[in-house]
């Protein structure tokens, strides 16, 4: 059970407080050819959208071990080619981030994923949006049954069942959120959806039968 004070992080804050990744252990690979045989055993999902968007200066891996004094080994998957269309417009003061900031696809055992999960949806940052106003954030995650990224990417035939889960970690605030319309891709694209227009809170069932239909 996370308690309210564990639900709040300041970026600048925690850029002062000194690392210690001895809590964090990780390991790189990059896959030649298929990501699907990983999922048996490390739930896969995508973090950096909360570091691009939101300009999270510090390791969400390193902050949730810290708080928690918990060990967390985390295996980074390094795709041919990007994930996401990386179209994100970066405000005054912020350099927009380099390209292939979305070829990194995490994976984390399943036994140790739940709790970091519900930290991540439980927690708020305060940043800047791309008009330099701060503004407190939150975040949502999306799972979507991704063909598998790395044949696709490969030129591979990839069978009818060949998906793979990747959970995504998306910022959200009162007025709108970041929503992954995977009707086209990979690489996909990342909307933002109002929170007041009409049918926004369909939208994830309205793409998903959008991906659906023949």
């Amino acid at each position: 059970m996370l308690t309210p004070s564990d639900r709040i992080f300041s970026p600048a804050k925690a850029a002062k407080t000194a690392k210690d990744t001895e809590l964090v252990s990780e390991d790189a690979i990059a896959p030649k050819d298929e990501l699907k045989s990983w999922s048996k055993d490390y739930e896969l999902f995508f973090v950096n959208t909360m570091h691009m968007y939101l300009r999270i200066p510090v390791s969400l891996f390193e902050t949730y071990t810290k708080q928690f004094d918990k060990k967390l080994h985390i295996m980074h998957f390094v795709l041919p080619g990007s994930i996401l269309v990386e179209d994100v417009v970066a405000p005054a003061g912020f350099s927009n981030p380099e390209s292939g900031w979305s070829r990194y696809v995490q994976g984390m055992p399943k036994d140790e994923w739940q709790h970091f999960h519900d930290w991540m949806v439980s927690s708020k940052w305060m940043a800047k949006n791309s008009k330099g106003n701060k503004i407190l954030y939150g975040c949502e995650s999306q799972t979507v049954q991704v063909r598998d990224p790395i044949k696709l990417q490969t030129m591979q035939v990839v069978g009818i069942k060949e998906f793979v889960p990747i959970t995504f970690f998306l910022p959200t605030n009162p007025a709108s959120r970041l929503y992954l319309n995977t009707k086209n891709g990979p690489p996909f694209n990342c909307i933002y959806v109002s929170r007041n227009s009409p049918g926004a809170g369909e939208a994830a069932v309205l793409f998903q039968k959008l991906r659906q239909a023949p």
